[in-house]
């Protein structure tokens, strides 16, 4: 009895689905190990050919860009024909199973591996399943002339076997009659000579038991099942099919076309059953949010299909946004605070909230605080005489403005700035090799440089873990550059985002312009040739973001803030915690919008475009 394994491979190196070779199963009670160490068997040297070949035929930035970590990526190739195979294995064993517990485990394991069911898996990715599971459907369950007691009137077989309203006999019944069904009208075009499944005969009444096999012809045979409190579980059962579709709360990151309040978004592209059409989605975010943002969200629906549930397309971008972690430290926390004649008596609390993701988005700046990952920080300021407010008294990035300014300008420079650390990293290794040990511990390099033994262990490894953090920088390099671009607008809603979380905290300040010039210590200067004095440039560049939170505010929340003095003189933008946030259900919009100009020059950088 054989089956026919498929993988799927990106790019032009093999067009569309490749054929996996076909194995031959003889064993009585082939479990999916069984059919895995066969298909190894039977086809070695299979996968590393299969690697090879994609190693040294990349078809795009991203597997050009994969490269670079030779190891990590000939990992991810090799397990993407092991995952194949094991999907394949697992679906062998779930619509073959050899004895009672077989079709369970592979329905567990397929749903631990992959994600979804086997049924899902099927139905969601061969036309040819799911045209011909939903006619027997169909032709099985009507809801017409359907007494009130049957279970087929009220559940939709197709839902995942997950009835969360049925409980005890009735769900087993409903799981199994549904389970059951698909492989009753098997075989199925994707998987070949599957043989004969069993349907409902005397090795599907074994396998299933008496009580499920009874329950199960009732609802074949169109007759009620009857259990105690069966009826409030039907009429729960009802009301859960009935119930209408609902835009779920999904607090966290968000492009702008999926959150819940803008007018314009994606949600108004939704059907009543809650579906989108996902390449009409795309258009959509490409068309008012650009070809960066669609550059981004795109391949996290290259295997998804034509439609699907809204809820799930905004989990799925969801996933694929780089959130900021948040690290709380006392480190320069009261800077600048004598400034606004805040004493240190007056404060209830006060730390600094550092910014960075050094595993998805690389490195920062370490000017202040001295971890290099650090990609902006806030500091935050609770006075006694004021317990209900949270001041941000400063909102700062240094790894994206400034004279400690990490970001490459494009991902040209960060690849040339890759290249030229790898080939200082292999000449540390080739000078390591050469160096000769001291008496007294220290080393000899060939130039005749004496360094301690600390210095010789630590260089090298230094140099790979820079050169790592480079190279996952270039790995997420469009979404580091729509951050940098639009850092205020993300800070300020992490700050707000914190300030919902502490106890007893409604509102917020942050400094205008005025007081953040206090704060930082800025000085006018008398200049030359203009006859007045002035902030220098930097400073004013670093205001000029200050005197832009009005308008920032009322974008992001919705209102205008008050302009409020507290009792030292100095002034502030105060507002309320917006509801949504105040319950855990804010929405962080990830990214703002990139100047016409520059997003065009980071798209064209990344993706190949003419310029």
């Amino acid at each position: 009895m054989g089956i026919l394994i498929h993988a799927y491979q990106k790019g032009t190196l093999i067009n569309g689905p490749i054929k996996l070779p076909t194995v031959e199963v003889k064993d009585k009670a082939p479990t999916y190990i069984k059919y895995m160490n066969l298909w190894e068997q039977e086809h070695p040297g299979y996968i590393d050919k299969y690697v090879k070949d994609r190693f040294n035929n990349p078809v795009d930035r991203d597997e050009y860009i994969g490269r670079i970590n030779e190891e990590a990526w000939k990992k991810k190739l090799r397990d993407e024909v092991v995952g194949e195979v094991a999907k394949k294995a697992l679906l062998y064993q779930w619509f073959n199973p050899q004895d009672k517990d077989e079709k369970a485990q592979a329905e567990l394991l397929f749903k631990e591996k992959f994600g979804t069911s086997p049924h899902r898996y099927m139905y969601d990715n061969n036309p040819g399943y799911r045209r011909y599971f939903n006619e027997k459907i169909k032709n099985a369950s009507s809801v017409i002339n359907y007494p009130i007691t049957d279970i087929r009137r009220m559940v939709n077989p197709n839902n995942d076997y997950e009835y969360p309203n049925l409980i005890g006999k009735t769900k087993v019944a409903m799981t199994d009659f549904s389970n059951n069904l698909i492989s009753y009208f098997l075989p199925i075009p994707l998987i070949d000579n599957m043989g004969k499944i069993p349907g409902l005969s005397k090795a599907f009444k074994s396998l299933l038991g008496k009580e499920t096999v009874n329950a199960s012809e009732k609802i074949i045979n169109r007759e009620p099942v009857i259990e105690n409190g069966s009826e409030e579980i039907i009429r729960n059962a009802t009301r859960s099919q009935n119930k209408k579709w609902e835009l779920e709360e999904l607090p966290g990151l968000h492009i702008r076309s999926t959150m819940t309040e803008n007018p314009k978004g994606l949600h108004t592209m939704v059907s009543k059953n809650g579906e989108i059409n996902v390449k009409q989605a795309l258009n959509r975010i490409k068309k008012d949010e650009g070809p960066k943002k669609y550059a981004l969200i795109k391949d996290l629906f290259k295997d998804s299909p034509e439609k699907m549930d809204y809820n799930e397309f905004r989990k799925t971008i969801q996933k694929g946004l780089i959130p900021l972690n948040k690290k709380a430290t006392k480190e320069y926390a009261d800077y600048g605070v004598n400034n606004i004649g805040i004493n240190a008596d007056e404060i209830s609390n006060n730390e600094t909230i550092l910014l960075s993701n050094k595993e998805k988005l690389g490195g920062g700046s370490g000017a202040h605080f001295g971890d290099n990952a650090t990609l902006g920080h806030i500091r935050v300021l609770k006075t006694k005489t004021e317990p209900n407010v949270l001041h941000a008294i400063e909102i700062q990035s240094d790894a994206f403005e400034g004279t400690n300014k990490i970001m490459p300008k494009s991902l040209e420079k960060a690849l040339k700035n890759l290249k030229t650390m790898e080939e200082i990293l292999e000449k540390q290794k080739e000078i390591t090799k050469q160096a000769v040990q001291q008496a007294n511990g220290s080393w000899k390099y060939p130039d005749g440089t004496l360094v301690s033994n600390h210095v010789y262990q630590t260089d090298r490894i230094d140099q790979e873990h820079l050169n790592a953090i480079k190279r996952i920088e270039i790995e997420n390099f469009l979404q580091k550059k729509l951050l940098e671009k639009n850092f205020p607008e993300r800070y300020l809603q992490e700050f707000v985002n914190y300030a919902s979380k502490e106890k007893g905290i409604d509102k917020v300040r942050i400094p205008t312009s005025e007081t953040a010039a206090k704060i930082q210590g800025f000085k006018k200067s008398y200049s030359n040739p203009n006859k007045y004095s002035d902030y220098s440039p930097e400073h004013k560049t670093i205001l000029k973001r200050y005197d832009n939170q009005l308008k920032m505010i009322k974008k992001l929340f919705g209102k205008n803030p008050n302009i409020v003095t507290d009792n030292k003189g100095n002034t502030w933008y105060e507002f309320d915690i917006p509801k949504k946030f105040k319950e855990g259900k804010g929405e962080i919009k990830a990214f703002g919008a990139l100047p016409p100009i520059l997003g065009t020059v980071v798209y064209n950088t990344l993706y190949g475009k003419q310029k």
